[in-house]
């Protein structure tokens, strides 16, 4: 079964491979990238594109990983607040 999963696993980045390389060569002619008149420059599309793709994973990880901080102190606070009130003597009326 591990064996089956693997060959499959090969095939299918085999796959992403050829479909990745067939865009870098459809799409090889050079763009013009301008930025408000200062830079300028000309690239080939699939530099953009793939720059773009760069671009937006690092933004994305980043978010991500602010968010996993502001959660991890959540669930410290949270522990922090159980273990105060498993600490506290039960109130006899």
């Amino acid at each position: 079964m591990y064996r089956i999963a693997n060959i499959l696993k090969w095939v299918f980045w085999f796959a992403v491979f050829i479909l990745v390389l067939v865009l870098i060569l459809n799409n090889s002619q050079p763009v013009q990238f301008n930025f408000y008149g200062i830079y300028s420059w000309s690239l080939p599309l699939i530099l953009m594109v793939f720059g773009a793709l760069v671009i937006g994973i690092i933004i994305g990880l980043i978010y991500g990983f602010g968010r996993s901080l502001e959660l991890k102190l959540r669930v410290r606070l949270l522990k922090k607040d159980l273990e105060d009130l498993k600490n506290q003597t039960p109130q006899s009326e």
